[in-house]
């Protein structure tokens, strides 16, 4: 998997110059250069943001070693009342926009498809959204970009969409150099270039993270690309690909690359064809192409950041704002709860009103905890990013997008068995969201590279922090006495102290947090005391401990925000502390439960025994036990 292998080797790869290659780019060149922007419809400006403070120590990272900051505990909110203000007043047009367009209850058949209403999006301003002011654009905050995605995907399609335009200007701003921000970032606000990411390949070769090369030509002022990406959202529509390929000098196919770079491509230079990939289980309303490249003749100018930095910048790719997709979950599981919960009000069971049934309670209560969750979740993220200047929240992006896709998919499933077999009919709404929710990989992280990055960051932290105890414990002949030291007389966990910078009302479930967070930094240790380097293989374990930091991470920011509500009086404050409290609760038993299972090793918890079983039936090709009607004679 992709992520997997630019973590596990971040840099990847490094072929003659003729009179065609310099007519083909000065072409493209004269071209762009004769462009004239148009400036109209700029007239949205927002009150300037406030100072970022000075950068903490990542939050989830240092869990991993039991240290918190207790800031984090202080539920972050838009403190500039006048720009909060123009905010919402910017933002209701298209909120009323969009709950015009789209009812939530449309199907396939009848929902509008992002195209058709990108247009209108335009002139709202919504995709120069989070540009800087610097160049026309309206600087959303991170707290502000995440309401924005809210109101947007009341169709996921669509929340897609934005997705697919934003996250590219986002990298684009951060590893650009000047002289590429403003060739691009104009003409990318005036709606000229539509940008999209094209990372995706098929069948890499073993030992290469992609396959894609970049050639340099022999008069180094050029870049040969040829690759071939897929599931390249909106790339028939997009003008401008960030592409990332294998940098070489030469065209032997065998040749192994050392160096991976990431490039802008634009179509105008010729060599790009985009074609559909098919239809898709979900999401209808945002096409999946296969971009090819070939032969393209990019400038030197085109390569973004330096060669060196390609490994960090694809990451970046795969991570960077990836808390937004929390925001996206937030309306599409908000709008089926809202949809069950009217269906359950109007349905009988047998004899009796279907919200009478406990049943239907647990169902319902289950999938508003997970939405509370989500929604902490996602906006104490993008308020760390806001307020803590250049804040590492990597880690915590990653959780977000984890969990919000895990608890989504999981509660809708349980949602459509109260709701029967109407919910599995093309003729209602349930059957195509379930089918968004499930799609949700396909825009995003498959979840199991989310869990191998989320444990193995965490992993990488506790082992650079806590070297030489580990070193200690694999040694235990050399260090005897440290052992029976710590043998005899263990040292417990220290208060960490959170009830203290939380309302009185959760004391208890502050505890809770407190238990799960040595739990967490005692299992990161016995990983690495157990295996070593070779945690990064112990996929099984890692899994555990992802669902360990991602429990702890809801529990943080469910606590949070409960403090917060209740602190200044907002309405529903008390099921606030309840719904934490609760949170809190059944997330602390899912830790104890990895944490054993982590302690008991291998044999004890089954993980040997499925590892045993896998293989036979990779050695069989498949189910391999006899039909239990089978005789043997």
């Amino acid at each position: 998997m992709l992520t997997s292998r630019i973590l596990l080797r971040r840099h990847a790869s490094s072929l003659k110059c003729t009179y065609s290659f310099i007519r083909r780019y000065t072409k493209a060149v004269e071209e762009s250069d004769n462009t004239i922007i148009d400036d109209t419809n700029f007239d949205v400006k927002l009150e300037p943001l406030p100072t970022k403070n000075p950068m903490r120590q990542p939050y989830m990272k240092n869990l991993f070693v039991a240290e918190v900051d207790h800031e984090i505990l202080t539920y972050p909110e838009i403190k500039n009342d006048d720009r909060h203000k123009q905010f919402e007043e910017w933002l209701a047009p298209i909120k009323e926009y969009i709950n015009q367009t789209f009812d939530g209850k449309q199907t396939d058949e009848n929902e509008p498809r992002p195209h058709q209403v990108a247009e209108k999006l335009g002139e709202f301003g919504v995709f120069r959204s989070t540009i800087s002011q610097e160049y026309n654009g309206i600087g959303l905050s991170a707290i502000e970009y995440a309401k924005l995605v809210e109101v947007v995907s009341k169709s996921p399609a669509l929340g897609s969409y934005l997705f697919s335009r934003m996250d590219p200007i986002a990298v684009l701003m951060k590893y650009g150099n000047e002289e590429q921000k403003k060739k691009i970032i104009p003409r990318i606000v005036s709606g000229e270039l539509i940008p999209a990411f094209a990372y995706t390949e098929q069948h890499v070769k073993k030992g290469f993270i992609l396959n894609g090369t970049a050639t340099r030509t022999s008069c180094e002022k050029f870049w040969k690309l040829n690759t071939e990406k897929i599931h390249v959202p909106n790339g028939n529509e997009a003008n401008c690909f960030l592409v990332p390929a294998n940098f070489t000098e030469t065209e032997d196919p065998w040749h192994r690359p050392t160096l991976l770079g990431v490039f802008l491509a634009e179509r105008e230079r010729g060599g790009i064809s985009s074609s559909n990939n098919g239809i898709k289980m979900g999401q209808q309303g945002l096409e999946t192409c296969t971009v090819t490249l070939k032969e393209v003749i990019l400038p030197k100018e085109n390569l973004l950041g330096q060669l060196e930095s390609g490994s960090n910048i694809m990451l970046d790719v795969l991570f960077l704002g990836k808390h937004n997709v929390g925001s996206q979950v937030v309306a599409l599981l908000k709008n089926f709860i809202n949809l069950l919960t009217e269906h359950i009000i109007h349905s009988r069971h047998y004899d009796k009103s279907l919200m009478d049934y406990n049943s239907a309670k647990g169902i319902l209560g289950k999938m508003s905890l997970s939405l509370y969750a989500i929604e902490s979740m996602t906006y104490l993220t993008a308020g760390l990013i806001d307020q803590y200047q250049d804040q590492d929240c990597s880690l915590e992006s990653a959780i977000v997008e984890a969990y919000s896709i895990q608890e989504c998919i999981s509660r809708i499933n349980e949602g459509m068995q109260l709701i029967g077999k109407e919910s599995y009919l093309k003729s209602n709404c349930y059957e195509k969201i379930y089918r968004d929710a499930l799609a949700l990989p396909l825009w995003n992280q498959n979840t199991l590279d989310l869990i191998t990055y989320i444990a193995t960051i965490g992993l990488q932290h506790s082992g650079s922090e806590n070297a030489s105890r580990v070193k200690k414990y694999r040694n235990p002949f050399v260090n005897s006495k440290f052992i029976l030291k710590d043998y005899f007389f263990p040292e417990e966990g220290p208060d960490l102290a959170l009830e203290e910078y939380l309302h009185p009302s959760l004391q208890e479930p502050a505890k809770l947090l407190q238990k799960s967070i040595h739990m967490l930094a005692a299992s990161t240790e016995e990983l690495l005391v157990k295996y070593g380097a070779s945690v990064s293989d112990e996929h099984l374990e890692l899994q555990r401990i992802a669902e360990i930091a991602m429990d702890i991470y809801a529990m943080t920011a469910s606590l949070g925000r409960a403090s917060r509500s209740h602190c200044i009086g907002l309405r529903h404050s008390d099921q606030d502390i309840i719904s934490a409290a609760s949170i809190c609760w059944m997330a602390s038993k899912r830790v104890e439960i990895n944490m054993n299972e982590i302690l008991e090793g291998k044999h004890n918890n089954c993980d040997d025994f499925l590892k045993g079983i896998s293989e036979k039936m990779f050695k069989n090709h498949g189910y391999f036990p006899e039909h239990p009607l089978q005789r043997n004679f």
